[in-house]
């Protein structure tokens, strides 16, 4: 009798899965309507795929891109070039594919046409030991 609870409990566990998207980033390709997002997963997955577009809950664009591993069991690197994008535009994007799930819906600028002077801060912490003041530091200089 407790078997189809059991059940709809297990599909609904399924549907509603963590991702397996982790590490996020962007990159500039020097090309104000381009950007490349990249990303990470433990698994293999189908496809690498930005869905993306100026509206956080309209994503109407979708692109494809590659995957490699540079070292065996150590997971997989993804990365999907957007191009034809306007400049000095905000997008929001989620990326991923259906068999790994998609990562939380993000956003980032695009450079704006006029190159203008600008400053990148660059941080890397191993998160071994008091990484956590690390940040702090960094923002504090």
């Amino acid at each position: 009798m407790n078997r189809p609870l059991i059940v709809l409990c297990l599909l609904v566990s399924l549907l509603t899965c963590d991702t397996n998207v982790r590490y996020v980033h962007l990159a500039l390709t020097g090309d104000p309507t381009e950007m490349i997002v990249g990303w990470y997963t433990e698994d293999s997955t189908i496809n690498s795929i930005v869905r993306y577009g100026i509206s956080s809950g309209n994503l109407a664009f979708t692109q494809n891109g590659t995957v490699n591993s540079w070292k065996e069991d150590y997971g997989y690197n993804h990365f999907v070039i957007l191009t034809d994008l306007s400049p000095n535009t905000k997008y929001y994007y989620t990326c991923g594919d259906l068999t790994g799930g998609f990562s939380q819906v993000l956003s980032f600028t695009t450079a704006p046409l006029q190159s203008r002077p600008f400053v990148v801060g660059i941080y890397g912490d191993m998160g071994i030991d008091n990484s956590q003041n690390t940040i702090k530091r960094v923002i504090s200089d």
